[in-house]
């Protein structure tokens, strides 16, 4: 493994999805500009909320807004890929913010990488997850488990992937996830039939991140994030 290179790893716990996307924005700018010298891995869970991305259209929202109002979830529009999605707490996001032209890759090929990335967080956990050509993301028996949907900004990468662990299902149900009629939702819990431990995921996709990118990984906190953002120091 090349160790001389580190991806910096934030795990704030909760962030607010707004909050979320304006701290990559600012990643993506730094990187852009090499204010920034490090590809930034960010694991976290939101509070409820609906994301629908570029190519997603809200007739796939099968309530109202009036009543997503009452069980105090949001709807929100995004850049990412993909179409309309849920995130809640006990489930994990992961937003890869990665100079694709450091990597010498593509869209097509990170999606990938991210996908066995899941695979192999799933099977530490007894879970055999596997892949399906005309969907992306990851699959259970049919079921879908994790959800991937990026964005490129100049060559920066950012958004990502999320793995339900722990979280409520039912949301999925208000949807058609990911654009797909009659998909079904799965999540660790459901298929372990016993929770996940979050602390252990993240060790877990931190590990597989390393070994598929090869790159160590530096955890920080949020001071240290904002000071390689703006290079200070």
């Amino acid at each position: 493994m090349n160790t001389s290179f580190k991806w910096l790893v934030y795990e704030p716990g909760s962030l607010e999805y707004d909050a979320a996307i304006l701290l990559q924005e600012r990643i993506v700018a730094a990187r852009h500009d090499q204010r920034l010298a490090h590809d930034v891995l960010m694991l976290l869970e939101h509070k409820p909320v609906f994301t629908v991305g570029r190519r997603g259209g809200r007739s796939n929202l099968l309530v109202d807004e009036e009543m997503l109002g009452t069980k105090n979830i949001r709807l929100v529009s995004t850049l990412r890929g993909g179409d309309i999605t849920y995130h809640g707490p006990g489930q994990l996001v992961g937003y890869l913010i990665m100079d694709m032209r450091c990597e010498r890759t593509d869209i097509r090929r990170l999606v990938e990488k991210v996908e066995e990335i899941v695979i192999r967080a799933a099977a530490d956990f007894g879970v055999n997850g596997d892949r399906d050509e005309k969907s992306r993301g990851v699959w259970v028996n049919g079921r879908k488990i994790a959800s991937i949907g990026f964005a490129v900004s100049r060559g920066i990468s950012f958004h990502g992937f999320a793995i339900n662990a722990n979280n409520d299902l039912a949301p999925f149900q208000w949807i058609h996830p990911c654009g797909l009629k009659d998909v079904s939702m799965t999540s660790l819990l459901e298929e372990r039939k016993r929770p996940v431990d979050m602390a252990q995921l993240h060790t877990s996709v931190k590990r597989h991140v390393a070994g598929l990118f090869d790159a160590s990984l530096l955890s920080v906190s949020e001071n240290v994030l904002n000071q390689s953002i703006e290079n200070i120091g």
